[in-house]
């Protein structure tokens, strides 16, 4: 929907408005202290709770990462000691 325009005589009682706002003193606002409350936890919230696939995903990266290093090694050394020739690599 199309916004409403303001007619002139809404724009001068807005400006009029505005003027006889910034002429009146401004008050300082009455503001109440703010309570402190402590929140006591009624449950305990274990990690299990919140992560409950965290163990699985850690042991399987753990795996992943442990096969990925021993290949790796595997592979030199048998480019090492020349039991595997890949050309164009030298080692």
């Amino acid at each position: 929907m199309a916004k409403k325009k303001k007619t002139r005589q809404q724009k001068e009682i807005s400006d009029l408005r505005r003027q006889a706002q910034s002429l009146m003193p401004k008050q300082p606002r009455k503001t109440k202290p703010k309570e402190t409350t402590i929140v006591k936890p009624t449950q305990s919230i274990s990690s299990e709770k919140i992560y409950p696939n965290l163990a699985s995903d850690i042991k399987k990266t753990s795996i992943l990462t442990a096969a990925i290093v021993t290949a790796q090694l595997v592979l030199y050394f048998l480019l090492t000691n020349n039991i595997l020739n890949i050309p164009r690599l030298n080692y």
